[in-house]
């Protein structure tokens, strides 16, 4: 009696999927035609050299030597990746010889953000500090020299809320 209910039971259950599938209707509706834009990531950026700005001694400290400005000039929210600086040549007394060169010299941007918060919608201004050094054990022949550097910036999307 089991055997019979249980056959009778697999073979009701099977039919209904076989069955069941093949009778049911459907119906799908496609929408017309759409389009969307893709946003774009754009900033300005200014910075301006502090006035009287000086690197030494040699200690391998930054020295403010700067701020800059973003400003998201883009449609999709920016905040801030990376930033930096580059030491492109040295010249003065001893500049740009063995005794003194790029390698003597550092930089790093500190990322201020903006007041309400460090990510930047389109409009939104941030602010940055740009601090250089002379590395430790730089030489003597370093001293009256003039560091010529470039800043940069990198901002990122971020992610949507």
């Amino acid at each position: 009696m089991r055997k019979i209910f249980g056959g009778a039971m697999l073979f009701s259950a099977l039919g209904a999927a076989v069955l069941g599938g093949a009778l049911a209707w459907t119906n799908t509706e496609v929408s017309d035609i759409n389009t969307v834009g893709v946003g774009t990531v754009s900033f300005g950026m200014e910075y301006v050299q502090n006035s009287g700005a000086l690197l030494g001694p040699d200690d391998g400290i930054n020295n403010e030597v700067g701020t800059g400005l973003v400003q998201n000039t883009g449609q999709l929210t920016i905040g801030y990746h990376s930033g930096g600086v580059e030491i492109l040549d040295v010249t003065g007394p001893a500049g740009g010889t063995a005794a003194c060169n790029t390698s003597n010299f550092g930089g790093a941007v500190t990322w201020l953000g903006q007041s309400s918060g460090s990510d930047l919608a389109n409009g939104d201004i941030g602010a940055f500090d740009v601090g250089m050094n002379v590395a430790p054990g730089a030489p003597d022949a370093c001293q009256g020299a003039t560091v010529s550097y470039v800043v940069f910036v990198t901002m990122q999307t971020v992610a949507s809320q």
